[in-house]
């Protein structure tokens, strides 16, 4: 027979699972448009070379151009920034979903988790990085450990 708490316990396992998911989908994405982005600059920063040294100044001027773009997208956007950020978060939320998993064996204990899951959903909206620093993760970390 499970008692009230145990059946919400199995509920916010399916919600944490999903999740998982999410977050890991949305890390995959933004550590590869960051790696796209690094990607591209170099080749247009070699083209820039090999086309310097054929003293092309026209296409030497685009790839400059692309590599301004390329460069701007990356700090507008943040994606680097983004991937750390989803990549603390899926540890956590991986982390509390063994713990719903394994390690909940009271009410007490799944109010912490729920309290926890909670926290990860409020910062995965309103701390994501919109420019240069991770300052949300410390702000991440010290809320967690009050959670219990």
């Amino acid at each position: 027979m499970t008692t009230d708490w145990q059946e919400k316990q199995r509920q916010l396992t399916e919600q944490v699972i999903a999740f998982v998911r999410s977050l890991r989908r949305r890390s995959q994405w933004t550590s590869f448009l960051n790696a796209t982005l690094i990607v591209l600059a170099l080749l247009c920063s070699f083209g820039v070379t090999f086309f310097g040294l054929a003293d092309n100044g026209v296409v030497v001027a685009l790839l400059g151009a692309v590599i301004t773009l390329l460069i701007a997208l990356s700090q507008a956007f943040a994606f680097g920034e983004k991937a750390d950020f989803y990549q603390v978060l899926l540890a956590d939320a991986e982390n509390l979903l063994t713990s719903l998993q394994l390690g909940v064996d009271s009410q007490e204990e799944f109010e912490k988790a729920l309290r926890k899951f909670l926290i990860l959903r409020k910062y995965t909206v309103q701390k994501l990085p919109r420019g240069k620093g991770m300052e949300a993760i410390r702000g991440l970390s010290q809320e967690m450990t009050a959670a219990g």
